[in-house]
């Protein structure tokens, strides 16, 4: 342990919790055991947990209490997990919905004791919602737990690449106390990768976070130039799925193994196993429920989740909208956690400007994800220089909205351009039930 792990873990972050009212310390100490709890246990602890969410919502939760009482149902119905089938699935208009007219919102909780909440809204739908104290808490703790499996501790140093703006003096602070070096990388061209690859080997971080599809890129130009880097300990991808081929590559160039993960609105989420052999959900967090199309429980499937610890905003039986695949074989490390085998979705396309700028889901989902005038988006690239952005707006939008977004695009994209705006209904899902953020037309090469 250095004398970083140490201060981290035993003087920052319990001054934290104390500062910030957040109980992450406990929640840490309580995961770190649990996640060898037997599949027995972990289910005794999901079904005590779901019924005092069940009691707490229907008298404290308008949205809830009105489908209870249209579905005759009282609290008592809901006692496991099985009985979640009684319940309907709940979609992002839902959720919206119920978050704009204030009928999802805790009436005891206020409003300035809580925590917003932005979804990335890579599937061109960002929602926005709120997280009470406890939930928070507990969502940190199971993403520190699950770092950990990457023989992560408090104090390691940690470098972030992303496509996303991080501004504000409270995040600058978070980032100096965690010893981490947060770079936004929105370009994505020669320049970019050099500034990138020469902090990586000023900073020399144990973790590297970053999308797969800019990982990838970085990657291919380290290779391409023969440039000597850092090694890192491990890489940490999340946001998009990991091609094969993609994980290969990154981990021949960088020397080391990638811990792949997945996050959705409410969801236990997911991380790759120590053994790399599966990924595991945080069952203590939120229950997953995996349906076909009829809402039949199977191993390949929609996920569908229940948040058993934010009563600020409840997601119960709430689809995600992504699709994953159970393991039916136990998983080496021994953990009961939920076996998952694959991760389904979409890769995301790479657009491709004419000066070769390359561009990705995460440089556009971070901006538009505050427009609350726009419930979905999709941009398609026609040409080179030409490029379409569908949106589905409501009630809020106006001409400041149409201005926004072309200034957004305008500003990633720094270059001549074609640019048309058109307001559509909807936009359609693919045949696998997701929506593509980012369309590219075959006869673009990059």
């Amino acid at each position: 342990m250095s004398i970083y792990n140490f201060y981290s873990e035993k003087i920052s972050l319990p001054i934290s919790d104390l500062i910030t009212g957040r109980q992450i310390g406990r929640y840490l100490k309580l995961l770190r055991q649990s996640q060898f709890w037997s599949a027995e246990k972990l289910r005794e602890f999901q079904n005590a947990r779901l019924r005092k969410l069940i009691v707490h919502v229907y008298y404290n939760v308008p949205f809830y209490r009105e489908i209870f009482d249209r579905l005759n149902l009282t609290p008592e119905d809901i006692q496991t997990v099985a009985d979640l089938k009684k319940l309907p699935i709940l979609d992002k208009s839902d959720i919206r919905e119920g978050i704009r007219s204030k009928s999802l919102l805790d009436k005891t909780a206020r409003i300035q004791d809580l925590e917003k909440n932005n979804s990335s809204g890579s599937t061109g739908e960002p929602l926005q919602f709120y997280l009470d104290r406890r939930a928070a808490s507990i969502q940190k703790a199971k993403a520190i737990r699950n770092w950990q499996w990457m023989d992560f501790r408090l104090g390691d140093k940690i470098l972030r690449i992303s496509q996303i703006p991080r501004v504000g003096l409270i995040k600058k602070i978070q980032d100096l106390s965690s010893r981490t070096l947060y770079i936004m990388a929105n370009r994505l061209n020669e320049e970019e990768f050099k500034h990138i690859v020469k902090a990586l080997n000023k900073f020399k971080p144990k973790i590297l976070r970053c999308y797969p599809d800019p990982l990838y890129l970085l990657a291919r130009y380290i290779e391409s130039n023969q440039i000597a880097i850092h090694q890192v300990a491990a890489i940490n991808t999340t946001g998009s799925s990991l091609m094969p081929e993609y994980r290969e590559f990154i981990e021949r160039v960088f020397r080391c193994k990638i811990f792949d993960s997945f996050s959705c609105e409410g969801g236990a989420g997911a991380f790759e196993c120590p053994t790399h052999s599966l990924y595991h959900a945080s069952d203590e967090y939120a229950i997953t429920e995996v349906l076909d199309s009829d809402g039949n429980p199977s191993r390949v499937g929609r996920l569908v989740t229940t948040n058993l610890w934010n009563y600020a905003t409840p997601f119960i039986r709430y689809d995600t909208q992504d699709m994953i695949e159970l393991a039916e074989e136990k998983c080496p490390c021994g953990r009961d956690l939920l076996h998952i085998k694959s991760i389904y979705g979409r890769i995301s396309d790479i657009l491709v400007t004419p000066s070769g700028q390359f561009l990705t889901v995460n440089n556009f989902t971070g901006l538009f994800q505050n427009i609350t005038a726009i419930d979905q988006f999709q941009i398609i690239q026609k040409s080179r220089n030409e490029f379409e952005v569908l949106l589905k707006v409501n009630n809020s939008y106006n001409q400041s909205t149409y201005d926004q977004v072309m200034a957004i695009m305008k500003n990633i994209i720094k270059e001549d351009l074609i640019l048309n705006i058109e307001l559509t209904e909807d936009i359609p899902l693919t045949p696998s039930g997701k929506r593509r953020f980012l369309i590219r037309e075959a006869s673009i090469s990059i």
